[in-house]
């Protein structure tokens, strides 16, 4: 006004150097300009264009955030009315999505309709009587899906916080439906959405999923605001982001036309992005955070330490359980370690066990009848169990690494893709009748059998075959522990997997030609479930 300047140009002021949020750095600039033009009326002069300025795109779009929300607000309208609406408003002026990188985790914000994503994964938001006709999001999958997918929900056990199923009509390979209660009727809502989204996320990594997509979960009739929302689902992404090893690519997808919602998950990715390292929380991770302490406070007991597991399959979430127990949960100061992978240490583990010697455990590494073992002792049970699980995780390793070359030289030897597909059979068969009954007879219930079929070792079983110039087969079994079994189906048989109890016959591979002597064969296993594999063995003119 002082100097009849026609134009003002205002970049971000402090959002830089003083680290502003950048938010509220926005919010303070557009109503400061707002008020000087409401309540300057006196003044003779005004610029007569105001330019909010800066060097980089996610300030200048919330800048932009900023000016739609302050200087023309819009209600809230539900996912049916705006799927119905072909009115653009101000949102169609901002980008239609925006990405950032956390860990192994890729993270897009975008705009377009939940039920047309091509993930592998959709999310649903479900009512809590599986009626999936009510609530706009669940409403719009189920239509595009269809009735199956109802059916078997309704029909589908609810272990933890979601229920999968079939994608049926939609472009993805499975749907997660969650069932967060409504915010008012329940204390724990925060914690119960933060915990879905975080189950979602492990299931997807666990079924070998490369990406999820999202809604704006609870932002509709289950009353959370859509700052709420967007801060508790990237709080559990950042946090899943934090121990995922498996690269997946995360979308939360909002409705085109929902300015309002994208630009609230918008702000809290940008802040996510200026906080990585997660030293220093966000305003939307101390929010989810604090949902978490206000759930436990209704608790006057310190709230004790527990383990949530994920798996692929039920088995393999009660084999973790079961072997978690063993090591964790029974006092022990001397723990003994079966693992025919103990022959391939290399120096560098030796040097691990060493340093564990020089900390007060004492280890042992033995063999006996073709059985590796590692044999650990402490006088405290806690010394013990840390130790333990450092042993177990070298294996891991080790086996990993196994299991990677043995893969490579498959795939280079059969000019094929190492690849599994697995077909559940149906246990009501005929043809099982007879295996059923020589089970039964062991006081053994056969509760799951897969066909596996892995063109890879199909080539190199041919290959042997016409080099031994037989075609004598044998349908034989052999006992494995539930730690090898996908290792197994991706390399075949391995000596390391399954020593026999009494090896006869020296080092190798060997079978037993009935269930009943192969629970005689290996006897030493403590898994939750037997395995047994049947296979077709080429027995060759020198087998026994």
């Amino acid at each position: 006004e002082k100097h009849h300047l026609a134009s003002v140009a205002i970049p971000a002021i402090s959002s830089g150097l003083f680290h502003y949020p950048l938010r509220e750095c926005a919010e303070t600039i557009v109503s400061a300009v707002i008020n000087y033009f409401e309540y300057s009326h006196g003044l003779k002069h005004f610029p007569k264009e105001i330019f909010l300025v800066n060097h980089d795109d996610p300030t200048v779009m919330e800048m932009e955030r900023a000016c739609h929300q302050k200087s023309a607000p819009h209600q809230t309208r539900s996912y049916s009315q705006a799927a119905a609406s072909n009115t653009k408003g101000p949102a169609s002026a901002s980008p239609s999505s925006f990405s950032v990188q956390i860990g192994t985790i890729h993270l897009t914000l975008k705009k377009g309709k939940i039920e047309e994503q091509k993930t592998d994964v959709i999310v649903n938001t479900a009512s809590q009587c599986r009626t999936l006709a009510i609530g706009n999001i669940s409403k719009a999958i189920f239509q595009k899906a269809g009735q199956e997918m109802q059916r078997e929900i309704t029909m589908a056990v609810k272990k933890h916080n979601i229920i999968c199923t079939k994608p049926y009509n939609l472009q993805c390979k499975q749907v997660f439906h969650t069932f967060c209660p409504e915010k008012w009727n329940d204390g724990r809502a925060d914690q119960i959405l933060y915990e879905s989204v975080t189950e979602c996320l492990w299931t997807a990594v666990t079924h070998k999923h490369k990406s999820i997509a999202f809604p704006a979960i609870g932002t509709g009739a289950l009353g959370f605001s859509k700052q709420e929302s967007a801060m508790i689902m990237l709080k559990a992404v950042a946090d899943f982001s934090q121990m995922a090893q498996s690269n997946l690519d995360v979308y939360f997808v909002i409705f085109p036309s929902d300015h309002e919602t994208y630009q609230a998950f918008r702000g809290q990715m940008m802040r996510l992005q200026e906080t990585p390292s997660h030293h220093n929380p966000s305003p939307g991770e101390k929010a989810a955070a604090a949902a978490e302490a206000r759930h436990r406070s209704h608790d006057s007991r310190a709230p004790n330490p527990h383990i949530v597991l994920h798996g692929p399959t039920e088995e393999s979430v009660r084999e973790a359980a079961k072997w978690l127990s063993a090591h964790l949960s029974i006092p022990s100061r001397s723990v003994e370690i079966y693992n025919n992978f103990i022959q391939h240490f290399i120096e560098k583990d030796h040097l691990q066990l060493s340093k564990m010697i020089e900390a007060g455990v004492s280890i042992e590494e033995f063999l006996t009848q073709g059985h590796a073992c590692i044999r650990v002792d402490s006088k405290s049970e806690g010394d013990a169990a840390i130790a333990v699980l450092k042993v177990e995780e070298m294996l891991c390793k080790i086996q990993k690494q196994f299991v990677a070359v043995e893969k490579h030289e498959l795939q280079q030897m059969s000019n094929t893709e190492v690849s599994i597909e697995r077909q559940m059979v149906d246990l009501s068969d005929r043809m099982f009748s007879d295996r059923k009954r020589s089970f039964k007879d062991l006081g053994l219930e056969m509760i799951k059998v897969e066909k596996i079929k892995n063109p890879a070792l199909n080539y190199m079983f041919d290959l042997k075959t016409k080099q031994l110039q037989s075609s004598r087969t044998e349908t034989m079994f052999q006992r494995i522990p539930a730690q090898f079994c996908e290792a197994l189906l991706n390399i075949g048989f391995h000596a390391e997997f399954a020593p026999p109890e009494d090896p006869a016959y020296g080092d190798g591979i060997y079978f037993a030609n009935t269930p009943k002597t192969a629970m005689t064969m290996w006897r030493k296993y403590d898994d939750e479930y037997l395995y047994f594999v049947e296979a077709g063995v080429l027995t060759g003119k020198s087998a026994p």
